[in-house]
């Protein structure tokens, strides 16, 4: 999405819609087996990626905002958020409502389920549930990390006071040190089997969005003199493509910081594919399609998750796999446009001031 004022960064939208892609892949591989690659076991990683990202694209925005900390702009800020994240995270907790009907209407014991608990329902309508206390998914569960980015968005205006007043080279030794201390974590999670989509989620979404907004400060610095960025994006993604083959957490999500710098120049190989037409637009669509496509993968998947039709082959999973991209595609394009849109241009208009609104904000999502 542009930004009024300042030159695009078409590569990065691209970026976030091959990220959301990814994290669909370790949700289709639950549904069908027969999918399982490393590849998409290694989906999760596509939320650490939403996260530098964010991190990078926020600084971009709203850095110097909060050179000097104002109330009138931090809720101005903080209206432009959730007027971004909101009103389509509601939507989606709907459809996870009357995905928990379906399960009750078909005997099942709903109380038995912590997923389905009202204090968790009640957390995320607060966008509260990943703030540690939550220890197990909930109702729809990719909603988790928008909770803890809205707990970044509320620490902002303090990272951004702190991080505009570091220098840039102090800038980019902290952007490493974040990016390095959650590279050892991922080591230590996945040899664990830590669930970082709980207690951890925190810290998963603190070391990696100042690790973005460090990398935003190293991109200032090198903005318009980037003869070697393309390399070292394609670099950079080259080192992912081997913690993935190696399946390690760790290799895959370190070089996520000197990626998401690096591809904001809009320079290399992987600059070009994500700047195509289809990126870009599944990039533009990627908060809606994030939101909604587990829930359809679960209601399309129903029979099988829950009678004996589970014991079916993967040739029949493939088409009811078929059939819920076909819906996931049509939910995608109508939250995007009916909900998604037009909410968001709504919310601002009524949560923040006209020198907010007249502010184009490029998505994290």
């Amino acid at each position: 999405m542009p930004l009024a004022g300042t030159r695009q960064l078409p590569a990065l939208t691209g970026l976030r819609g091959a990220a959301a892609l990814w994290v669909a892949g370790v949700h289709v591989r639950l549904f069908v087996p027969a999918l399982d690659s490393s590849l998409l076991r290694l989906g999760y990683a596509g939320v650490d990626v939403f996260f530098v990202l964010s991190g990078f694209i926020i600084a971009y925005v709203h850095l110097e905002e909060f050179r000097d900390f104002s109330r009138r702009r931090f809720l101005d800020f903080l209206g432009l958020r959730f007027a971004r994240i909101y009103p389509v995270h509601l939507v989606a907790l709907l459809g996870a409502i009357v995905f928990a009907l379906l399960l009750a209407a078909i005997g099942k014991n709903l109380a038995a389920d912590p997923r389905f608990g009202l204090d968790v329902l009640v957390g995320s309508l607060l966008m509260i549930q990943a703030w540690g206390w939550v220890h197990h998914t909930s109702w729809n569960m990719p909603a988790w990390s928008i909770s803890a980015e809205w707990l970044a968005y509320l620490a902002f205006p303090l990272l951004a006071g702190i991080m505009v007043r570091l220098g840039r080279p102090r800038a980019a030794l902290v952007s490493l040190a974040c990016a390095a201390g959650y590279a050892i974590f991922a080591g230590y999670a996945q040899r664990r089997d830590l669930d970082l989509i709980g207690p951890w989620a925190p810290l998963r979404i603190g070391l990696q969005f100042i690790a973005g907004m460090g990398a935003y400060r190293v991109w200032q610095a090198v903005e318009g003199r980037p003869p070697a960025a393309g390399w070292l994006a394609d670099l950079a993604g080259l080192v992912m493509l081997i913690g993935v083959y190696e399946e390690s957490y760790a290799i895959a999500v370190l070089p996520i910081v000197v990626l998401v710098p690096a591809l904001g120049c809009g320079q290399g190989l992987i600059a070009r594919v994500l700047q195509t037409r289809a990126c870009k637009r599944l990039g533009e669509v990627s908060y809606s399609f994030y939101m909604v496509h587990l829930l359809i993968l679960e209601i399309a998947f129903m029979p099988l998750s829950y009678t004996r039709l589970g014991r079916l082959g993967t040739v029949p999973r493939l088409g009811i796999l078929a059939v819920a991209f076909v819906a996931i595609a049509v939910a995608t394009s109508a939250m995007y446009r009916f909900v998604e849109v037009p909410a968001r241009t709504w919310l601002r208009a009524l949560l923040t001031d006209g020198a907010s609104r007249a502010r184009v904000v490029p998505s994290t999502r």
